[in-house]
């Protein structure tokens, strides 16, 4: 839970980093519009620089109030999400013993259904959809969460 977190605490602040820097470069046409002539034309591209900026400093801060939520959150609540951290790193894909079912599976001569050895593995399941997803082969990933679904009920 905790990489998770910090994985979205990472691509908050690359957004709000990114924005930061679209905002630069409006101010640099700004300034530079702001140096022509003024007319009708500039001071439309002008009022519409300004609220582009505005919007974004606006989901800036949106994104910086989410990431000091997000901290102060797993800061107080941590302890909660260690047990979670450690189930995930034991169902972990183990690649020298899960790799030859994974490999058997893609190319076919291992069907992926109830009896399949790593039928239970959430894990996984998780890299074979990611595998097909990859591949933008959706039929397949539609097929192996209709098994997976089945197989749940059963």
């Amino acid at each position: 839970m905790e990489r998770l977190v910090n994985k979205i605490l990472k691509i908050l602040k690359e957004h709000v980093s990114q924005n930061n820097k679209e905002v630069q470069l409006n101010q640099e046409e700004i300034l530079r519009m702001l140096s022509e002539k003024p007319n009708e034309k500039i001071q439309n591209e002008l009022e519409y620089k300004y609220s582009i900026n505005k919007e974004l400093l606006e989901e800036n801060e949106d994104f910086i109030h989410m990431q000091i939520e997000m901290s102060e959150f797993m800061d107080k609540y941590a302890h909660l999400f260690t047990d979670a951290d450690e189930i995930e790193d034991a169902v972990e894909f183990e690649e020298d013993e899960d790799l030859p079912y994974f490999n058997m599976t893609i190319n076919g001569s291992l069907q992926f259904d109830t009896k399949h050895p790593q039928f239970n593995n959430p894990h996984f399941f998780n890299e074979l959809i990611k595998f097909y997803q990859e591949a933008e082969n959706y039929e397949m990933c539609e097929q192996l969460l209709i098994i997976k679904q089945k197989g749940k009920t059963a």
